[in-house]
């Protein structure tokens, strides 16, 4: 017979907001996970650590139905209207452009990524409930068309028959010249998309796996520097196959910035935080404008400017909180200018956060 203290903290573990708590007493039989009823077996079994469950990535995520993309470290996953965010050894997600702190961070094992169960699920709308008697972590997700907690149902508009889409918005642009060694390349999808289905190509190379993609964007920071010369890039996703041209003009002593963020599409908050890479020592300025239309030929606009120094390793971090100019867009320029002279220019386009 269970004891009101036995009780109590079996029910403790099961309010724990962020992680999976689990029960002292039952600790030599494996943790098993269920989606409605479903038991999901993984690759790499669940790890207790520090009281809590986690499980790899793209088991939890894509069992509750969610896109997700892994590029050096950094975690976004997409369900409908609810974007997730979280990075390896940071104790800190973002859900939905709103940053939430974790007990403990997403770590590696092996050749695996595993996060923090419980957070994981509660973030995409499932609820969670943890069995100590059998170790059994239980996951109910709503059915589908329901909507999800916090917001309608998102609807996507069906693509009529011989009516393909195109990016609404690419960089380079097509037939643009550039002059930096490391060019953001990148577009905005004119409607969701299956995240999973985007392929991308640099010059014939799949670049897939290397770039950041969500179902409203995609972005590409290369790793390499670019030779002079014409470059290719092709985008294919689900109703959608373009390609365009840009001309790299840059030289050896051009500036670069890469694993800039937020990244392009993705929603913000009025206070957010522009951060990435470029040479040492550049002081980085940056222009925020956030924009919104009112009535035909008429738009409420505001703009701030700020500036932010690079360290000897490169790194610049901003914090910035653009006016509320109503919904609509946020429009970031960067420019670096690197001690040697070298000067770099990155843009973002950003939604503000509902």
């Amino acid at each position: 017979m269970m004891t009101r203290t036995t009780a109590f903290a079996a029910l403790f573990a099961v309010l724990m907001p962020t992680a999976l708590p689990l029960a002292a007493g039952a600790q030599s039989a494996p943790v098993s996970v269920s989606v409605n009823g479903a038991a999901i077996a993984f690759d790499q079994p669940p790890v207790e650590r520090a009281g809590r469950v986690y499980v790899p990535l793209r088991g939890v995520f894509e069992r509750l139905g969610a896109s997700v993309v892994y590029q050096n470290g950094k975690i976004a996953a997409t369900r409908g209207n609810t974007t997730v965010a979280l990075q390896i050894g940071a104790n800190v997600a973002i859900v939905n452009g709103a940053q939430t702190t974790l007990d403990s961070p997403p770590f590696i094992v092996g050749a695996r990524t595993l996060v923090p169960l419980r957070f994981v699920a509660q973030a995409l709308g499932a609820s969670v409930n943890y069995d100590g008697r059998t170790r059994a972590v239980l996951i109910t997700q709503p059915v589908a068309g329901a909507a999800p907690p916090g917001g309608p149902p998102v609807v996507i508009t069906p693509v009529p028959q011989g009516a393909p889409l195109r990016l609404v918005r690419v960089e380079p642009s097509p037939n643009a010249t550039v002059r930096s060694l490391r060019p953001q390349i990148g577009g905005t999808f004119p409607r969701e998309v299956d995240a999973n289905a985007v392929r991308v190509q640099l010059d014939g190379r799949d670049i897939t796996q290397y770039a950041y993609v969500s179902s409203h964007a995609f972005s590409y920071d290369p790793t390499y520097d670019l030779p002079y010369g014409r470059h290719r890039v092709a985008v294919t996703a689900p109703g959608i196959a373009e390609s365009w041209t840009f001309l790299n003009a840059a030289q050896p002593n051009e500036n670069y910035f890469r694993d800039v963020s937020p990244p392009n599409g993705t929603a913000v908050p009025r206070t957010f935080t522009v951060q990435g890479w470029t040479k040492p020592n550049s002081r980085v300025h940056i222009v925020a404008t956030s924009s919104a239309f009112i009535s035909f030929g008429e738009t409420n606009e505001s703009t701030i400017t700020t500036d932010s120094g690079a360290d000897p390793n490169g790194h610049f971090a901003r914090q910035i909180t653009v006016p509320d100019a109503g919904a609509g867009v946020i429009d970031v320029r960067l420019e670096a200018f690197a001690p040697d002279g070298g000067t770099a220019v990155r843009t973002l386009r950003l939604r503000p956060q509902p």
